[in-house]
Order: C-alpha cells, then structure tokens, then sequence
C-alpha cells in the first residue's frame, strides 16, 4: 500500500563549518534527500564528512564532493581560503588537479575569474584523472569553448565581458551581480538559440539552482521570507547573522531579478532533451537543506516539466553523471537509497508530504524518528 522511489539528489550544496554537521544531515534525510554533491569546500571538512557519514558516524546522505574550487587570481571570495585555490596558468592548474586527486575528490569545481589557458589545463588534466569538471563558465572563457560537463547557475548563458576590477570581496560580488542582471535583462533570444544549440551538440548538463534565484528576489521583502516554516529548521544564527546582512541583501536581490528569465531557458533547454539537474546552492540566503530541493522541483514544473520529469531530474539523471553505479535508480544492484510514500508525489509533488521513512545507505529512517532528531 505504498510508493517507493529513489532517494533525491541535490547537485549543488556547501556545507559550513563542523556546527551544521548532523543538523544538516538530519534535515537532508527528513526531506529524503539521500544524496548530495558539494560543489565548494570552503573550510576544508568535506571530505572528513564525507568519510563519517559512509561509515555511519552520524546519519546523513551520500557525499559527492569536488573540494575546494579552483579560481583565478585573486579570486572572488579570497575570504574564503582555502576555499578557493588560486589557479594562474596552466603549470598552476595540473598541480591543483593533481592535488586534488590525491585529496580523493569525486570532481572539479571551477569558478569565475579563471583564465582560458588555466580552464583548459584543468579539463585536460583531470580528463587524464577521470573527474569530471563542473562549475562556472569563467566570464573570459566563451560558452562553447569551456567544455564543462555540468554548468551551474546557468552561467555563460548572458556574455557578461570581462572580470571586474574592484579591490575586496564585497565590492567584488556588488560589480557581478550588477553585471549578472544587466546581462540577463538584455538577454538576446538568439543567444538562447546557441546556447540550447550547442548544449545539445556537446552534451552538456546544466543545474540552474533557480530555487536560489527566486528566493534572492524576494529578500527585499525580508519580513515575508521570515514567515516561512522551513526558514526556522535552522537555528535563528542564520537568520539573525548569516542571512541578514543589511548591505548584502540588495546585491543577492538583484541577482534574482534574473529568475523568470532564467526559467524560460531551463524550458528551452528541457524542450531540447538538455538534461537539468535539481540543485539548490543551499545554505544561501533562505535555502534551506532539503526543504529547497523540494521546492527546486516546484520551480522545474513552473519551467515546464511534468512530476516525473522533475523527480528523473533530481534522481536518475544526476545519478548518471556522479561517481556511484546506478544511483538514483530502483534496480538490483543499485545503491539501497530509497524513499517510501503513502502516495506516489511522481504524479503529483504534493505527496512528498507523505513521506514514511527514508533508507539512505542501505539505513532505515522512519519520517518520525528524523522529526524527532531534528
């Protein structure tokens, strides 16, 4: 008398400092997320985590990790050493390859401000180490000519020229999202027309995190997002420190006025047979673990897709571009990451509020027993 389905897939988290550590497993879990790539890790925990949530140390899903991110000099968030690792040029770039493959990272995040020469020598580099290469079309590089096998956050999409030039972080971050929303208000539909085109002809995936768009252009409204249940899975820090920067909160605005765009191309690439994977970019500003992947899903079905269509794109599709055989599937063999419904939410995502119980690693969780923990 039940439904069961693959666990959910998030394709684009960060995870904190040691604090969050089974908080965000536990809320993961509850929301039967049962796996997660960590696409920047920018205290250097991840793949301790990683290796304690295999080994059961604390409950939590599957950790696909790609360590810290690889960006040009300086790098857009030098705050966040080493969460970035400086990449210069090509001799650069193999080094940090190399090193990360000793680290035992599952693939490679590049970022903004790289260089054509160093974003070539990464790719090639860790073609050679079988990783795949995921992240930011750096602004120097064209979209055709960057070659990632998964694009987040639909960069590249708007050209958007050249790195700005500023001297700190938070000045840094205020020139590109005012570069980002410029490029994506005068946004050609013919550039729409290469991008669908040539993300067809190299096979390339995208993960858009339009979850974290829209809820950027609603943070004018700050009071509204406080009135969200989910927001206070969380403790109130994150409310009252980490989301609630006063000067911060229109610069991650006027990223979110990209969103309805944003949608219409995510349309446009699923009509296409592109294939989108489900991401969040939690813990930004109100994104909560779990609970914004359900609402990602939401956002696939405003961008056109069906309920199966959403849940293919949070389970089976990420499934084939991660590291682990079968993922994201119900079939022998296949990893015991699944999920049990009283109704089935692949024909209609109401049901994901029936979830019973959620077995993540072949570990069984009743809803009940999550709620509790949390």
């Amino acid at each position: 008398g039940s439904y069961v389905l693959p666990g959910l897939i998030d394709m684009h988290v960060h995870h904190l400092g040691v604090g969050d550590r089974e908080l965000f497993g536990l809320l993961f879990l509850a929301h039967g997320v049962t796996a997660v790539r960590d696409t920047g890790d920018f205290y250097g925990t991840i793949l301790e985590r990683r290796r304690q949530v295999r080994e059961g140390k604390y409950p939590g899903p599957r950790i696909f990790a790609c360590g810290p991110l690889l960006d040009g000099s300086p790098p857009m968030w030098p705050a966040l050493l080493p969460g970035s690792w400086v990449v210069r040029n090509a001799v650069e770039a193999r080094a940090a390859v190399d090193k990360l493959t000793k680290l035992g990272v599952d693939c490679v995040k590049v970022y903004s401000w790289l260089s054509a020469e160093a974003l070539a020598a990464i790719r090639n580099e860790a073609a050679r180490h079988r990783l795949p290469v995921i992240g930011h079309i750096p602004l120097a590089v064209p979209f055709e000519e960057a070659h990632l096998k998964d694009v987040q956050h639909l960069t590249g999409v708007p050209s958007m020229g050249a790195p700005p030039i500023v001297h700190n972080t938070r000045a840094t971050w205020q020139a590109y999202s005012s570069a980002w929303a410029t490029a994506w208000r005068d946004l050609d539909p013919v550039r729409v027309d290469f991008i669908v085109r040539t993300s067809v002809e190299q096979g390339i995936a995208h993960t858009p995190t339009l979850v974290a768009f829209k809820r950027a252009s609603r943070l004018p409204d700050y009071p509204q997002l406080l009135g969200d249940p989910a927001v206070h899975l969380l403790p109130r820090f994150y409310r009252e420190v980490i989301w609630q920067q006063e000067d911060m909160l229109p610069v991650f605005a006027r990223l979110g006025e990209a969103a309805p765009k944003m949608t219409n191309v995510v349309r446009r690439l699923h009509e296409a047979g592109v294939r989108i994977h489900a991401g969040t970019d939690t813990p930004n500003p109100f994104l909560v673990p779990g609970a914004s992947l359900h609402e990602e899903l939401r956002n696939l079905l405003d961008a056109g897709f069906t309920p199966e269509e959403a849940w293919v794109a949070a389970t089976r599709w990420p499934g084939e571009s991660l590291s682990e055989p079968k993922l994201g599937t119900l079939q022998e063999g296949a990893p015991a990451d699944f999920l049990i419904f009283r109704e089935d939410p692949s024909h209609d995502l109401a049901a994901l509020s029936t979830l019973e119980a959620v077995v993540a690693q072949g570990r069984l969780y009743p809803k009940e027993v999550l709620d509790r923990a949390i």
